[in-house]
């Protein structure tokens, strides 16, 4: 059985949005602020990118 090279695809989509509050308003406030946030986005992302990976496979 021959495979035949398979184009790249949009499998899923989703937009990724949080709010840290920041402890103080200055500069370093924020970016102390950042590091929890990127956390929080990085492990909702990796959630998703797992779930539509697994749904992926299931479809086929």
């Amino acid at each position: 059985m021959e495979h035949l090279p398979v184009a790249p695809a949009v499998i899923a989509w989703r937009e990724f949005d949080t709010a840290v509050p920041a402890a103080s308003d200055d500069p370093y406030g924020g970016v102390v602020a950042a590091n929890p946030a990127v956390q929080i986005v990085l492990a909702d992302l990796s959630a998703f990118c797992a779930e539509a990976a697994r749904s992926a496979r299931m479809e086929k």
